[in-house]
């Protein structure tokens, strides 16, 4: 809480670009302050996610790198309610061609440094939400600054359908020998779209900066999108649990014991306990023995049975009276008989409660 701000306050500063060398170190020097020299439990990406899918909330910093001079470029944007100077300037720089409009220009290089680097991080953020940003209303068409300025001029503004080649010819006076390069833009857009052809739609990101004219909240907004644009990190513990308990686990239901790790415990004591339950995060004997760090994978609380981690938690003979008391005191409390299930008892699954489940992208 103390380094993050620090860091905030001088990543939109910079106008220049960082290599993302730098975020790598970063995220290193982080790790090495959790984990010291023991090898580390967790990803960086486990670590990062937010806290719906199991997560620690680790800040990515590259991101907001990203978005902290992203959000800048609203300026540019040639609906913007508020137009600032420096955008006027950048203007007269770029030979009186819209900065924008460059952000979508695969034609040719760039050379005003700060237009430059505003290019690369767009670029890097469409890919990591995967918004392509080729398919934008915004986006140009072959570099021809003679004739069609952006994509959405092709359709027309009523009805948001794609133009004839006479409304083409009619409207931004071209002569017929190019129906050629009108066949090419509409093969291309059907590629993309099929038929019939529609407007193409803005990015999520394209649509907050179009709409925020001051810019708050921008940035964790978008810092959302990616997260959730991005794949589950705890997929892959899901399928090992899934296959540990020979169960299958919905989305529902891994959603369900994601959110009750914040929501059963009031104690932040049990509530690490338990995601550290669900990351897989503890070294059994079993685990400790196929490292070559154990001398025997038996579990020394019973008969030399296989130390696994669902032995450890549930499997264990001993373990049996234990989790019969804890459905007698669950009782006792809620008057309520609960049958001794694996999905309640490790992972905390309960029934869904209604309106809550996995949103829809």
């Amino acid at each position: 809480m103390m380094i993050a701000p620090m860091i905030y306050c001088i990543l939109p500063n910079i106008p220049l670009h960082i290599h993302d060398k730098y975020f790598k170190d970063l995220v290193s020097l982080i790790q090495q302050f959790l984990w010291g020299n023991s090898p580390h439990r967790l990803s960086s990406k486990k670590l990062q996610a937010c806290a719906k899918r199991g997560g620690f909330l680790l800040p990515n910093f590259k991101w907001y790198y990203w978005m902290m001079n992203v959000k800048q470029l609203r300026a540019w944007i040639p609906t913007a309610p508020v137009k600032l100077i420096w955008s006027q300037i950048e203007m007269e720089v770029n030979g009186s061609i819209s900065p924008w409009r460059e952000l979508f220009d695969t034609s040719h290089k760039l050379t005003h440094p700060i237009i430059a680097n505003a290019k690369i991080l767009w670029c890097k953020l469409q890919r990591a939400g995967h918004w392509d940003f080729v398919k934008s209303p915004s986006a140009t068409l072959w570099g021809n600054k003679g004739i069609f300025f952006y994509v959405s001029e092709l359709f027309d503004c009523g009805t948001k359908c794609f133009l004839s080649f006479g409304q083409v010819v009619q409207v931004y006076k071209l002569k017929r020998n190019q129906f050629w390069k009108y066949v090419q833009i509409h093969s291309s857009l059907s590629k993309w779209q099929g038929t019939p052809l529609s407007c193409p739609v803005a990015s999520p990101v394209e649509v907050l900066l179009s709409r925020s004219s001051l810019g708050k909240g921008i940035t964790s907004k978008i810092y959302h999108l990616l997260q959730d644009r991005l794949a589950d990190p705890l997929l892959k513990v899901k399928g090992y649990w899934a296959q540990d308990l020979a169960l299958d686990i919905s989305l529902v239901e891994w959603d369900s014991c994601l959110h009750n790790v914040n929501t059963m415990y009031k104690e932040i004591g049990s509530r690490f306990i338990q995601i550290k339950i669900i990351h897989r995060w503890h070294r059994t004997p079993q685990r400790l023995y196929k490292w070559n760090l154990g001398p025997t994978d038996d579990y020394w609380r019973c008969d030399g049975q296989n130390a696994s981690i669902l032995h450890i938690l549930w499997g264990c003979s001993e373990l049996r009276d234990w989790w019969e008391n804890i459905m007698e005191v669950i009782f006792s409390v809620w008057k309520r008989r609960l049958g001794i299930s694996l999905k309640l008892s490790i992972l905390g699954i309960t029934e869904p409660r209604r309106g809550h489940g996995r949103k829809k992208n």
